[in-house]
Parts: structure tokens; C-alpha cells; sequence
């Protein structure tokens, strides 16, 4: 039920080459790229030489993967630690024997962009620790002077998904909280 993939509110999270991991999944499904990471459709952007999916859970793994069979190189950073990836061990041990290079322990500070306002790199700062506080939002220790760039072509968020809220009307009276979730009384 949660078809709709999250992109991170980070600096540069508009920018072109940027893709949802839900779209990318359906859009190599149907068939719109080509071995190479060339696109046959015009709503599906060619993904270049190099990609990067920001994620470490079962979906990030399958983006990786799919992109890494169309014959793109595919390297994955997440703010895990390798160990505490919440993907299942063996989705990531055959990620890494396809070829896919991990990026573990991250935190993403923003997207740099190029000259023509496409996506080219992800700044980084490694990770020391993080936490969920009481109202669930991360908070995150970083290491001082670990700031490093990932470069990049294509970038793929995978950092979770939702359900897609779109269909309800505004003057329908169904609350939405603010974690984008229909509202309930308990």
C-alpha cells in the first residue's frame, strides 16, 4: 500500500537526474530502459554512467540491482552502519557480488549540481551515531571534518515510502498528520 517513494528535503533535492525509488522500479518494469541505462521513453531520464541510490533497506538494494543489470555502474550510501543495514544480509551480499559499491555510515548534506542544474555528486559526512527522538524525527552525530562527495550522474532516493494521499479531496474532512498519514482517532 505504500506506492509512493520519499525524496529527502536536503539543498539541491530538485534538481535534474533525480529519481523516486517506486518510479524508477515501475519505469524498469515497463521496460523504459534500455541495457546501458538509456531511456526509450520521454518520461523516464537516461541514467548515465554513474548512479547512486541514497538507502540501505530491501527497495534501495532492488534500485540497485535493477540499475546494475542495465549495465550502470551503481554504488549505495546509507546512514547505516554496514552491519545494521535494515536490507536483508543476503539482498545486500548479492548486491556487492553484482557489483554494486556500498557507501555505508553517511549522512546526505546536499546534492550538488552542474552548470545546467543536473545532479553530479552527493555531499557526505560520516556518521558517529544517530537516534529517533520521542517525535520521531532523526537526529544524527556526525564526524567533524568527514565531509566527502560521492560523484554521480543519476541519483536514486530510497530512504522509504508512504502511501499515496492524492485521491482524498481537500473538502473531504479526512485529517492528515503530519507524518503524511491519515489521521485516526485511537
Amino acid at each position: 500500500g505504500a506506492h509512493e517513494g520519499i525524496r529527502l528535503r536536503i539543498p539541491g533535492a530538485d534538481l535534474d537526474g533525480i529519481l523516486v525509488n517506486t518510479q524508477f522500479l515501475r519505469d524498469v518494469r515497463l521496460g523504459k530502459y534500455l541495457p546501458g541505462g538509456a531511456s526509450n521513453s520521454p518520461d523516464a531520464p537516461a541514467l548515465g554512467k554513474r548512479l547512486l541510490v541514497l538507502g540501505g533497506g530491501n527497495v534501495a538494494i532492488d534500485c540497485a540491482r535493477s540499475a546494475v543489470r542495465l549495465g550502470v555502474e551503481v554504488h549505495l550510501a546509507c546512514l547505516e552502519g554496514r552491519e545494521s543495514m535494515p536490507a536483508h544480509l543476503w539482498e545486500v551480499q548479492a548486491a556487492e557480488a553484482e557489483g554494486v559499491t556500498l557507501h555505508p555510515g553517511l549522512s546526505f548534506e546536499e546534492i550538488l549540481g552542474d552548470e545546467h542544474g543536473r545532479a553530479s555528486g552527493v555531499a557526505c559526512m560520516q556518521v558517529a551515531s544517530f537516534h529517533f527522538d520521542e517525535t520521531g524525527r532523526l537526529q544524527v552525530e556526525k564526524i567533524a571534518g568527514s565531509r566527502q562527495v560521492i560523484p554521480c550522474d543519476t541519483i536514486i532516493f530510497s530512504v522509504g515510502q508512504r502511501a499515496g494521499l492524492a485521491f482524498i479531496p481537500q473538502d473531504a474532512g479526512v485529517g492528515i498528520t503530519q507524518r503524511q498519514t491519515i489521521a485516526i482517532n485511537p
